[in-house]
């Protein structure tokens, strides 16, 4: 397997940076009385809506962190606060 070819796969290449940086999340949590965050590649936590705009200015294009982690992605269960309602 030639080095970064695993991106062709179920995200594709619009989650991945020429630098070979992934646009997509790598966890979630949620602290008390807080919104959930979701955190990136390099491990910076930030609120859904912050993860769109943090995705559009890196790629042009926005990552819902919620649906890629919780549909896309396949990790279950959903917590009763994720809305999942939006994602495609």
């Amino acid at each position: 397997m030639a080095e970064n070819d695993w991106k062709e796969g179920w995200l594709g290449d619009a989650y991945v940076l020429p630098n070979g940086t992934l646009v997509i999340p790598s966890g979630t949590r949620k602290l008390v009385e807080q919104e959930r965050e979701y955190a990136n590649a390099e491990g910076e936590y930030m609120t859904r809506d912050k993860y769109k705009e943090w995705s559009k200015k890196l790629i042009g294009k926005e990552v819902d962190p919620a649906c890629a982690w919780f549909k896309e992605m396949g990790h279950n269960p959903v917590p009763p606060d994720v809305d999942l309602s939006s994602c495609p």
